[in-house]
């Protein structure tokens, strides 16, 4: 009996420890708008940011041709041409701290034809974490971008394409990617967004982005992974306890 408690309780405690690391936190986060902890806010062109460090978390975007990403047009006057400008927002996929307001310049967007084949590229840290679980929030103009395709590297040069999604819709939705594990406890880590199926150039060429968030789960230490361990020979050593305590069988 005291061999089963004991080990009754180490499955309970397991399951607590378990319970813990399988709740994804946030590690990156831009909703274009906050700017209290260091993130960059979104501006109309011709003052629109080509870099974005992230409002919540750790993390940068990038449109300037740096970190395998592609050099998005902002003109130095005006917005003629412009390939990035603010726009409205949402609250589609609002993380926790969110900005809620969705008027003004609130969102990013990404514009025209001349964008089509364009990346923009997310660098951050998974270090300790695994599990990377990105979404957002987008919509498309009638003729602008109608495929996003998602690659990931480890150094900005080889990368591996994740996912593409397809359709964008013409009202804000929120969109998910599968879990993604090729960046598990990556110092630096990247993924890079391409744009495809823009069709005229002009005001409804665009796509919106807003609240992307990125949440992944901390990688157990190593002592938490010898619990579990523990856990999963338990039933073997309840099993083996009572093949030694097994009583004789009764003599007819």
């Amino acid at each position: 009996m005291y061999l089963s408690s004991n080990i009754f309780r180490i499955c309970f405690l397991g399951l607590l420890v378990l319970s813990g690391y399988s709740k994804a936190e946030l590690i990156s986060g831009w909703d274009f708008q906050t700017t209290g902890t260091g993130g960059t806010a979104v501006a109309f062109s011709p003052a629109t940011p080509k870099r974005y460090f992230a409002n919540f978390g750790s993390g940068t975007i990038y449109f300037d041709g740096t970190n395998g990403s592609s050099d998005w047009f902002v003109p130095p006057s005006g917005n003629t041409g412009t390939e990035l400008d603010a726009a409205n927002g949402t609250r589609y996929n609002l993380g926790p701290g969110f900005e809620r307001n969705m008027f003004g310049a609130a969102a990013l967007a990404l514009f025209d034809t001349s964008a089509n084949g364009k990346s923009a590229v997310f660098r951050f840290s998974m270090n300790g974490f695994r599990d990377l679980e990105v979404s957002y929030a987008a919509e498309r103009g009638f003729s602008g971008f109608q495929s996003h395709t998602w690659a990931s590297s480890i150094d900005g040069v080889n990368w591996v394409e994740q996912q593409t999604i397809s359709p964008i819709f013409t009202l804000y939705e929120s969109m998910s990617l599968n879990t993604i594990r090729s960046l598990d406890n990556a110092s630096n880590a990247y993924l890079r967004l391409t744009f495809f199926g823009a069709t005229n150039s002009n005001n409804n060429s665009y796509n919106r982005l807003d609240n992307i968030q990125f949440n992944a789960s901390a990688v157990p230490e190593p002592t938490s992974w010898l619990l579990i361990s523990s856990i999963s020979l338990a039933p073997a050593l309840l099993r083996l306890r009572r093949t030694f305590v097994q009583p004789p069988a009764a003599r007819s």
